[in-house]
């Protein structure tokens, strides 16, 4: 067994399945999208990252297959255990069981574009919806990077074949906010993009149908089809609901929300977002919430509550 079979055994251990290593060499900062700006550290922006303390980079996949695609309230990355959080952990556990030398580990948050990594490293492809593919595990899966002074065994230079995209469209035709197409992806148009946004105009409101996030491209995308079921620590919430994000007391919410990667974002635009699902899909159950919620008099809500209320 050669060393970076020996390596690979070290990270089956702790669950991972997919990773390539590559020299710091490998990476070329590519340019990033002036709409998205708000999305990225000053490294990503700058590209002035140092790597001279380092000589490999180790990237890995964590996969997060929910095995069942229902639709949720939320997509099924922001609702489970944060990945950032997952991704630490497996870095450290990796550290206790071999010797990575003088090491950092990154996740999306990092200072390097997570993907660029993982095409560079092999690790599969962009697909026609905007989502690195990986022929193994498909594209529910969360991009790391660990850099490590020791001098690792690159894995093989290779690139993963796209064979599906060209003749398929399904993801185009599933879009619920025509961010696809045969041509390119737009991620501002992107219902994950439009759940994340503090200001929305009417149309992008009107486009809303999910508390955060959006699964729906993936959940028809072929490559997703028959893949092994996520990892352990990605299969353990169910999905959240209009009683919860509406009638917990903060407290409450803070202490069963905290580690989700939805959490980050501000609870009034979970509930803003909540409301206008509500609108577009025509619910009008939950009108006793909304009552609640008006007689709070938030300012910022006080707008979609009135949608609601015309509405119904």
């Amino acid at each position: 067994m050669n060393e970076l079979e020996i390596f690979k055994e070290k990270l089956n251990q702790i669950g991972i399945e997919e990773f390539a290593v590559i020299g710091t060499n490998r990476y070329r900062h590519p340019k990033y999208l002036e709409s998205m700006k708000a999305y990225y550290n000053e490294n990503q922006i700058s590209g002035d990252f140092n790597t001279e303390d380092f000589n490999s980079i180790i990237v890995v996949l964590m996969n997060y297959n929910p095995g069942k695609f229902v639709l949720r309230n939320m997509s099924i990355g922001a609702n489970e255990i944060d990945y950032h959080r997952v991704f630490k952990t497996k870095v450290q556990e990796l550290s206790e069981i071999c010797d990575l030398g003088k090491f950092a580990g990154f996740t999306d948050t990092g200072p390097l574009f997570d993907r660029t990594l993982a095409l560079e490293a092999g690790l599969g492809f962009i697909g026609k919806n905007g989502c690195l593919i990986n022929p193994k595990l498909g594209s529910f899966v969360f991009i790391g990077y660990i850099f490590t002074d020791k001098i690792l065994p690159l894995s093989e230079k290779k690139r993963v074949k796209n064979i599906l995209c060209d003749s398929c469209r399904l993801c185009v035709k599933a879009c619920p906010t025509k961010a696809l197409s045969n041509e390119r992806f737009e991620p501002t148009k992107c219902q994950s993009h439009l759940t994340q946004k503090n200001v929305l105009s009417e149309e992008e409101e009107s486009m809303i149908k999910s508390f955060y996030g959006c699964d729906i491209c993936q959940k028809v995308c072929p490559y997703n089809k028959d893949k092994k079921i996520g990892m352990k620590e990605f299969r353990k919430f169910e999905d959240i609901t209009y009683n919860e994000i509406f009638l917990l007391p903060n407290r409450e919410y803070k202490e069963k929300f905290y580690n989700r990667s939805f959490f980050w974002k501000s609870r009034k635009i979970i509930k803003r977002n909540a409301i206008l699902k509500a609108i577009n899909t025509d619910n009008f159950e939950i009108k006793d919430l909304i009552k609640i919620e008006k007689d709070k008099q938030n300012i910022y809500l006080a707008r979609y509550i009135d949608l609601f209320e015309q509405k119904f």
